[in-house]
């Protein structure tokens, strides 16, 4: 595996036989002890869990959350329509604002902000975004000129407390990725990209005017997003997307990025999605959320090499929870105000008994009966053509208002990306592809709640 493209071994198979076999391993293995907890979001609130299950606490009673990521000491950013709000133990909102101040959000067109995540220390949070960049051409042959666009993403940073100018010293955006997660207090992986021309993957120096170190991209199952690496730098997961989500873990013999990771494991999805891979403070944990739930790994001695397949436990648990983030703070004894506490067995089960069948996406419906709603978006033509950097305007049917992602796909490889909300009905997105010439997959799909996806083409001429 080089260190600008990867190559997934064969073993990189046995997350998936783990996954389908996770009741045999799981089985008889007690939860691993400890005062860390899992937030996740439920129903449009905040809650919190024991690793187990066993134990979890609502924070809010609101609703219209879409993600909580937390710190070392216990609070948490969450997202709520499009303003950050942190959140103390009990679930104590103690701000409530846009990442972007005024002066900078009054010279852009944002959507965003998308998957807020909190520094380990609690200070900064880092988050992905698309901006609309206008300007004036005067010269361009019609009456009164025109208005100029361009569309970047990037990344974004602010204060756990409140909004920043993004020209302020140590809060300036990187562009090119739209996936962050925090390494440590200063650095984050970047995810996500929105170019073919960069890597999948990149180091950044939070706010740092310098561009981002670029890592490795992954040749074998796509474009790589929504990472996180462990606390000990010993391994790193990843969405991956190709002609559907897979989950891939890699272990890194050294340090990032002046060694390329090792493939060590492949779960690939079957009708549904994973999303938010989140590690346990120990390092040897993986969370991740899909169509039953959160799924919790044990990745044991990954430092030292990758592990067996049958030495992956694989359980699910909390049926209906979605955008897990794992972090050393324990479960608060009681829940805050307006806010419910449960004690008693996990709500969600492991998987099933041996020959009935795998445990993964698409495998059935969560336990207890509970269904996962998704969102279908219907393209309102089947093929485009444009200009290689002219602008082609895609329209599909929304049902309700939803997030969307956009992606051009050629021979396995996604040359564009894009993120957005819309609203319901009929919705136009404006693509201006500054890609090679040739024929290319549109990719369009509903990423909260998810759906299936609506495909079409799109061709690039010269």
């Amino acid at each position: 595996m080089s260190s600008s493209r990867s190559r997934l071994p064969s073993r990189a198979r046995r997350l998936r036989r783990a996954v389908a076999l996770g009741s045999v391993v799981v089985l008889g293995l007690p939860a691993a002890a400890g005062a860390d907890s899992i937030s996740f979001v439920r129903d449009g609130d905040v809650h919190l869990a024991t690793p187990d299950g066993g134990r979890t606490v609502r924070l809010t009673t609101e609703g219209g959350y879409r993600s909580a990521s937390q710190a070392d000491d216990g609070r948490i950013v969450a997202l709520r329509g499009s303003r950050l709000r942190l959140l103390d133990r009990r679930g104590a909102v103690l701000a409530d604002f846009s990442p972007v101040a005024a002066r900078t959000a009054g010279s852009i067109q944002l959507s965003g902000p998308f998957d807020p995540v909190l520094s380990p220390d609690g200070s900064h949070v880092a988050y992905g975004f698309f901006v609309q960049y206008r300007a004036g051409d005067p010269h361009c042959g019609r009456p009164g000129g025109c208005q100029t666009g361009q569309l970047y993403a990037g990344t974004g940073y602010a204060r756990s407390t409140g909004p920043v100018e993004w020209d302020e010293a140590g809060f300036r955006p990187e562009w090119g990725w739209g996936d962050p997660s925090w390494i440590d207090d200063r650095r984050t992986l970047l995810s996500g990209p929105s170019s073919a021309f960069v890597k999948q993957v990149a180091i950044d120096e939070a706010g740092d005017p310098a561009t981002a170190a670029e890592w490795f991209s992954e040749g074998a199952v796509g474009n790589l997003y929504d990472g996180e690496l462990n606390r000990q730098g010993t391994g790193a997961a990843f969405v991956a997307n190709s002609q559907g989500d897979r989950l891939v873990v890699y272990r890194l013999p050294g340090a990032a990025p002046a060694t390329a990771p090792q493939g060590c494991l492949d779960a690939p999805a079957s009708g549904g999605a994973w999303s938010s891979p989140s590690w346990s403070p120990d390092g040897e944990r993986l969370v991740w959320a899909g169509p039953q739930g959160l799924y919790v790994a044990t990745l044991a001695g990954l430092a030292g090499g990758c592990p067996a397949g049958d030495a992956v436990a694989v359980r699910t648990m909390l049926p209906g929870a979605t955008a897990p983030d794992w972090g050393p703070a324990d479960v608060p004894a009681d829940a805050g105000p307006g806010g419910t506490a449960h004690d008693g067995p996990t709500d969600g089960a492991p998987g099933p008994a041996p020959g009935s069948g795998p445990v993964g996406p698409g495998a059935g419906a969560p336990a207890g009966g509970a269904t996962t709603a998704t969102v279908r978006l219907r393209l309102t033509r089947r093929s485009w053509r444009v200009r290689r950097g002219g602008r082609v305007t895609i329209a599909f049917r929304a049902p309700v208002a939803t997030r969307w992602e956009l992606r051009l796909v050629r021979a396995g490889r996604t040359a564009l990306r894009l993120r957005g909300s819309a609203g319901r009905g009929t919705r136009r997105i404006v693509v201006r592809p500054r890609v090679r010439p040739g024929r290319y997959r549109l990719v369009l799909r509903a990423t909260a709640p998810r759906g299936p996806v609506a495909t079409g083409t799109l061709t690039v001429r010269r």
